[in-house]
């Protein structure tokens, strides 16, 4: 799913529009067996969010730079997806997350999108 999504974005160039991607998140956590998804952006590390918890509604979260995220961190020149065992997330949750970075049609890093189930 998280690989479908980054696609789907990179595809129809969603990342150059924050209403676009908000609007990607909605729809994709309709269809997803996950509790939040995000999109993190590479240029400002701004970071939208979508959760089950504000009821599917897309916001910014305020954090100081979503690129200092390990989940971020793991950006590569590749598309290859990242998946992180069960780790305790930062408000100490057991987390399982799923990344991927979104590249640019200059195979430029521009987003990092991400998928987390948490109990």
């Amino acid at each position: 799913m998280v690989q479908n999504f980054a696609k789907e974005i990179e595809d129809k160039k969603l990342y150059t529009s924050r209403d676009e991607i908000a609007e990607a998140l909605k729809g994709a956590l309709i269809i997803s067996p996950f509790d939040a998804l995000f999109v993190g952006y590479a240029d400002n590390g701004n970071v939208i969010k979508t959760d089950l918890l504000k009821n599917n509604q897309p916001f910014l979260i305020p954090i100081s730079d979503g690129r200092t995220r390990t989940w971020f961190q793991g950006a590569s020149s590749r598309k290859a997806w990242i998946f992180r065992a069960i780790h305790r997330c930062h408000d100490k949750a057991l987390t399982i997350t799923a990344s991927r970075s979104i590249f640019n049609d200059k195979h430029q890093l521009v987003a990092r999108s991400l998928a987390q189930i948490s109990s």
